[in-house]
């Protein structure tokens, strides 16, 4: 599983972003309205790319700052206390040499941290494929973008309640 398929599998599910593009379809919005709204839910607490590779960069630096309770890149709405099975199907399919057992260290540190059994997420993984190829933490949000656009896609079709002509 690439990275843009792990995102397409993301946006399949009732996560604030495609929830929003279906209920922009179903309101009669262009669908590129759609999708700028669905854009404005990225980057916070729904999929926090640039402040997971931030952390993840940092932590590969040995300069980890201080968490919120919220540690970026991990923890999962759908798979509390368990591995999301897209994410460790992307991880175990692509992770680089060295970054598994660096992974595993900051997974138990962050076990550690917050006192909860709290697995890799999407972000994560995008912040990991973030550092393998060039992509500033800034510019990763576009793998995001583009893994779950055609999902939106399909989700804004299947709802779209026209209006007028």
């Amino acid at each position: 599983m690439n990275i843009y398929e792990m995102h397409q599998e993301m946006a399949r599910r009732n996560n604030a972003s495609s929830t929003l593009i279906q209920a922009m379809a179903q309101l009669g919005k262009p669908f590129n309205d759609a999708v700028a709204t669905a854009l404005m839910t990225l980057d916070s607490l729904h999929a926090p790319i640039a402040d997971t590779c931030r952390m993840w960069n940092a932590y590969r630096d040995h300069d980890i700052k201080p968490w919120t309770p919220k540690v970026p890149g991990f923890g999962s709405a759908w798979y509390k206390g368990q591995p999301d099975p897209a994410v460790e199907a992307f991880i175990e399919s692509n992770i680089a040499p060295g970054a598994e057992e660096m992974l595993i260290n900051l997974t138990q540190h962050v076990r550690e941290h917050t006192g909860k059994d709290l697995y890799p997420n999407a972000a994560m993984a995008t912040a990991l494929q973030a550092r393998w190829s060039g992509y500033s933490p800034a510019t990763a949000i576009s793998m995001v973008i583009e893994g779950r656009l055609p999902i939106w896609r399909e989700i804004y079709n299947e709802n779209l309640i026209e209006r007028g002509f």
